[in-house]
């Protein structure tokens, strides 16, 4: 096999492990050896250990010795400490984009997701609305222009990207609050570094508020 077959191999065991452990389709607490994760994907064991090994640095398995790849929950203390890191990483991206500004195709593109997640929050759309959300914030770090907080806020989206699905979907008609976005990219186009920061903020927290509710009232150790 070539450098080139072999890092396409790990690329597609990684995407397809990622995107199964995301959708639950892997869910928390999910254990299986090598050898059969590798039968699962069709594949020889060498693409899925490095697979594995590049998840397990992300936060979405644990590797353990002659027992295989454990799918980690997300506890509610994990929900509550990933969420903080979210609103600090959010709230100073959306301050730095307001003192800097933006431009008219930045803003056309996130006035458009904004109303995208209205309309999913209407919709009850609860999978179209987690990954908007996700969108509207990841492109604001992208037009701040910090890759390396941009990686940071995408790993932590990941890591409770399963949890935010079965937790919004138990209940949906919450999704929103409607227009939380668009006064967020106001106070972004206002220049308004302050306001941006403080709304952006306290986006993250009011739904860190809900989703502990939810979990709370679920009664389950983990997601």
């Amino acid at each position: 096999m070539t450098q080139t077959a072999k890092i396409t191999r790990v690329g597609d065991a990684y995407d397809r492990l990622k995107a199964d452990i995301l959708s639950s389709a892997l869910p928390a607490g999910y254990q299986a050896p090598e050898p059969d994760i590798a039968v699962r994907l069709g594949m020889s064991r060498t693409p899925v250990r490095e697979a594995l090994i590049r998840l397990e640095a992300e936060g979405l398995v644990s590797l353990v010795p002659r027992r295989g790849a454990l799918v980690v929950g997300i506890t509610a203390s994990d929900l509550e400490e990933i969420y903080e890191l979210l609103s600090v990483f959010e709230s100073a991206v959306a301050a730095g984009v307001a003192r800097k500004g933006l431009t008219p195709g930045s803003h056309e593109e996130l006035t458009l997701l904004a109303q995208q997640l209205d309309n999913l929050g209407a919709e009850a759309d609860v999978d179209g609305w987690v990954q908007s959300d996700r969108s509207f914030h990841c492109r604001l770090a992208e037009f701040y222009g910090n890759m390396r907080l941009l990686r940071q806020m995408s790993g932590l989206f990941d890591q409770v990207h399963r949890a935010r699905l079965i937790l919004h979907g138990l209940a949906p008609a919450e999704l929103g609050p409607r227009g939380v976005h668009a006064s967020i990219l106001a106070a972004i186009s206002a220049r308004d570094a302050d306001q941006a920061q403080r709304l952006a903020r306290e986006h993250r927290l009011d739904t860190l508020a809900a989703l502990k509710a939810q979990f709370l009232g679920s009664r389950l150790p983990a997601l």
